[in-house]
């Protein structure tokens, strides 16, 4: 095992990583502001999966067209969730159980309904970008894992301009550090609730597109993934961003390299104890705030 292996699996693990982190971002995001863990949004990830595939295989797009058509779909089908089942149900008595019970069931009938219309074959995508590199001929690396690094790399930029630069990220911060003298400040918190859970499918289902060629596509492929965004999301510290991009790539890594030392049946027994000893060192995760008092 020379080092063009270790670099290789470190890149292996660093692009898993990157759709842990824009799974764990998302999640993380819900949770700073709706204060709720969304346990629907793993099917977020499957839906943009399956409507890219639909996109290409039926409707004949071109790659550049299809992408925006599925990420644009999953936000809408939020929306529409959102207004119909979470957005009534807001600060009502029994909230704090309320959305485990009610995401669930999205998820349960999200998960039906894309196995009714698709059905339980796995589905496979093309690569966006055939190609193999082999940069310095240190290490190995697709094309289409580039895709994935860079276009992961672009969009949390973006979420990162927009929470620190723009008024919307200003209204979002200040929701979720106190959402009821937001409300007195003239923040119209329903729209930013909405715009966030959004956000956050977006996200997931830029993870699910970028990733769908590497996996196959089925109706189930979203719930591993949105347990270690859970996983990530607490590990980051709940309702940090930041924390949970950060998290989801060392994760990435910490999976890829276990696989290869001590096999893929410990993988994610490395991510779980990870997790423990991180939270035993430090209980509010790794950039999450400390409880005063």
């Amino acid at each position: 095992m020379n080092f063009s292996y270790w670099m290789e699996l470190i890149m292996s693990g660093v692009v898993t990583g990157a759709c842990y982190a824009l799974i764990g971002a998302g999640l993380s995001l819900i949770w700073g502001t709706l204060k709720m863990v969304n346990l629907a949004h793993g099917e977020f990830y499957m839906l943009g999966a399956y409507i890219l595939w639909v996109s290409l295989t039926v409707g004949n797009m071109p790659l550049l067209i299809a992408i925006p058509i599925a990420a644009i779909s999953v936000v809408v089908i939020a929306a529409l969730l959102h207004m119909a089942t979470i957005r009534p149900l807001l600060r009502k008595p029994g909230w704090d159980m309320s959305p485990w019970i009610l995401t669930l069931g999205i998820q349960i009938l999200l998960q039906n309904i894309a196995l009714q219309v698709w059905g339980e074959l796995y589905q496979n995508v093309p690569y966006f970008w055939n190609a193999i590199f082999k940069p310095g001929n240190l290490f190995t690396i697709s094309g289409q894992r580039i895709i994935i690094l860079f276009g992961t790399f672009a969009v949390i930029l973006l979420l990162m301009f927009i929470i620190k630069r723009t008024k919307l990220g200003r209204a979002i911060i200040a929701t979720s550090q106190d959402g009821e003298f937001a409300t007195m400040m003239g923040i119209n918190t329903k729209r930013v609730y909405l715009v966030t859970y959004g956000i956050s499918a977006m996200l997931a289902a830029i993870a699910g597109i970028l990733m769908c060629p590497v996996y196959s596509v089925n109706p189930w492929m979203g719930t591993t993934v949105q347990t270690k965004g859970l996983v990530v999301c607490i590990l980051g510290g709940l309702g940090s961003v930041e924390g949970a991009i950060i998290a989801g790539i060392v994760m990435g890594i910490v999976e890829s390299l276990t696989v290869s030392v001590v096999g893929s049946a410990w993988r994610d027994v490395a991510a779980y104890l990870l997790l423990i000893i991180i939270l035993y060192v430090r209980p509010e995760g790794l950039f999450g705030r400390k409880r005063e008092g």
